[in-house]
């Protein structure tokens, strides 16, 4: 049904835009905006994949950088050439009419440094897809990324921490894990499945997020956080992500954040009980502040000896996963405090 209301906006340029914004729930805007800001700048050469009536194609050559911008819509493509005609824009942006299956024949590969696509995917088959993710990854320079914002309703809540962040186009991602998956696991971490059982659950992981998102980077530690090493495996990320299922990991990685003034986004679940909050972010507590000392061992029954309601653990991802690309994104009130 969205995508039957975006082609029908589509034949109204004059409306598109405000149409977009009430079927996304504001979020585009917000978007497109994140994107020109974060990750373009003076000189970087930019396909737009859909370039729609030509919002973002100013946002991003304002900021300097070339931008080739390819619709199938004539009446889009009229209103986004007037938008960078009144910007004083023509000398950074080129438009193009071109259906998104056709970039592939029409560009030489490396041509980009970015590639960025808002709102086109959901009209492509999933052979398209496919087809246009690969022609993508032909079209990058070395070192280029490709941004893909294209989820217009939210849709369902039973999904882990990981498919989010890759799904939202977070480009790097590090996971602490040396377990194995077993058939306990399958109800709630459904991030594995059968075909997984007895593999390591990094290796599992792994393969899982590259099928949502090819262009992540994946660090793997396949090793228990200790004093030795948790400064060291933490400090390149901008957000710590603790779903640790032990007091001395939860207290270690509170201090580790801490001490390398990083975000801790939290989570843990008992039995049908969960908890989810943002410490250490921008001055706020810290877990140890909430919780100076650990609970005495035995009151707090183990996942073994409990058990977990099957969606809990999804319910709280999602929170963490929102809160993590809230504090990335810099948008909306978090949960610190």
């Amino acid at each position: 049904m969205a995508t039957v209301f975006m082609k029908w906006l589509e034949t109204s340029p004059e409306g598109y835009d405000r149409g977009i914004q009430l079927l996304t729930l504001g979020r585009i805007q917000y978007i497109k905006e994140s994107i020109a800001t974060a990750y373009t700048h003076e000189g970087m050469r930019v396909l737009e994949i859909g370039c729609g009536t030509g919002t973002l194609t100013v946002m991003m050559a304002g900021r300097g950088a070339q931008i080739t911008g390819v619709d199938a819509s004539p009446a889009m493509l009229s209103e986004a050439q007037r938008k960078v005609t009144a910007a004083g824009l023509e000398d950074r942006a080129e438009l193009k009419f071109m259906d998104a299956t056709m970039i592939g024949e029409r560009f030489s590969p490396g041509s980009f440094d970015l590639i960025v696509s808002t709102l086109v995917f959901s009209e492509l088959s999933p052979q398209e897809q496919r087809y246009v993710l690969d022609a993508c990854q032909t079209l990058l320079a070395p070192g280029g990324r490709l941004l893909i914002a294209d989820e217009v309703l939210p849709q369902g809540l039973l999904r882990r921490l990981l498919y989010y962040l890759a799904a939202a186009g977070v480009d790097r991602i590090g996971i602490v894990e040396f377990d194995l998956v077993d058939a306990s696991n399958l109800q709630r971490q459904v991030i594995h499945g059968v075909h997984s059982l007895g593999r390591t659950k990094v290796a599992s992981a792994v393969e899982r997020i590259a099928d949502i998102n090819p262009f992540v980077q994946v660090d793997v530690y396949e090793e228990p956080l200790s004093s030795a090493n948790t400064l060291d495996i933490l400090r390149p990320y901008d957000v710590i992500v603790d779903d640790t299922d032990n007091f001395p990991t939860r207290y270690l990685v509170s201090d580790a954040c801490e001490l390398l003034d990083k975000p801790n986004v939290y989570g843990s679940v008992s039995q049908f009980e969960g908890q989810a909050s943002v410490f250490n972010y921008q001055g706020g507590p810290t877990y140890r502040d909430l919780y100076p000392d650990p609970p005495p061992p035995g009151l707090v029954p183990s996942c073994a000896e409990g058990g977990i309601l099957g969606v809990l653990p999804g319910l709280i991802g999602l929170i963490q996963a929102t809160e993590t690309l809230k504090i990335i994104l810099g948008l909306g009130k978090n949960l610190s405090g």
